[in-house]
C-alpha cells in the first residue's frame, strides 16, 4: 500500500524528530486493538528529520554531529555476539535467547565478551564504530511469549554478577546495570548478509 502520509512531528526521550503517519487504515486497527482512540501507526523514512545522538547526555561527548537515529533508543545500531550469549547462558539455570538483547547485527566466531575492545567493524562495504558499551535493563526479563517478567529477574541477576563496568569513567553512566553487547554509530552505509565475514579494529 500507499505509505506517502503525513509527515509529523515526534519526540523520542525527549529529543525531536519527524516519521510519516501510515494513514486512518493503521489507525483503526490500533484503536480496535487498544479498544481507544488517539492511536496512530508512524515510520521513519529517509526523508524524515532523524534525531541527534549527541543529543542525549550519555553520548554528548562520543556521538559525531551526523550521528542520526529513526525510531532506535539512542545508536543507530547495537551489535551482540553469540559467544558472548553463550557465555551467559551457562551460568543460567534457564537459558536465554538473543531476543531478549534485540540487537540488529549478531556475530558469531569469537570469545566470550571480546566485542568489549572492538572500536570499529566492517561487514562488507558497511563500516560501524562503537559508541558505548550497552547497559541492560529489566526488559530483558520479560518471556518473550507471554510478556511477563521471569520471577527471579534473569538474565540481569547473573549480568550484574559478573558484567557491571570496571572502568572508572563509565560507572557514573551505567552504575549497577551490566552490559552485554555494544551500541554502534554507522560510518559507512552498506548492505550486509548473513554469513558474512566480520573485520575488527580493536
Amino acid at each position: 500500500s500507499d505509505l506517502r502520509g503525513d509527515i509529523m512531528e515526534i519526540s523520542m526521550f525527549d529529543v525531536e524528530g519527524a516519521a510519516v503517519d501510515c494513514g486512518p487504515e493503521a489507525a483503526a486497527w490500533l484503536h480496535k486493538y487498544f479498544g481507544k482512540p488517539g492511536y496512530k501507526l508512524v515510520m521513519s523514512t529517509p526523508e524524515c528529520k532523524k534525531r541527534p545522538t549527541d543529543q542525549y547526555l550519555k553520548y554528548k561527548d562520543i556521538a559525531k554531529p551526523d550521528d542520526k537515529v529513526g525510531f532506535q533508543s539512542e545508536a543507530a545500531l547495537h551489535l551482540a555476539s553469540e559467544a558472548s550469549l553463550d557465555d551467559l547462558n551457562k551460568r543460567l539455570a534457564t537459558p536465554v535467547d538473543m531476543r531478549n538483547f534485540r540487537p540488529n547485527i549478531v556475530v558469531s566466531g569469537w570469545e566470550p565478551f571480546q566485542e568489549d575492545g572492538w572500536q570499529y567493524v566492517r561487514i562488507g562495504r558497511a563500516e560501524i564504530r562503537r559508541l558505548l558499551p550497552c547497559d541492560r535493563c529489566l526488559r530483558t526479563t520479560l518471556d518473550l511469549e507471554t510478556g511477563v517478567k521471569h520471577r527471579t529477574q534473569e538474565p540481569i541477576r547473573t549480568l550484574k554478577s559478573y558484567r557491571l563496568t570496571k572502568d572508572e569513567k563509565h560507572k557514573s553512566l551505567f552504575g549497577q546495570s551490566p552490559l552485554f553487547g555494544l551500541m554502534c554509530a554507522v560510518e559507512q552505509e552498506g548492505t550486509i548478509h548473513i554469513g558474512d565475514t566480520v573485520y575488527v579494529c580493536m
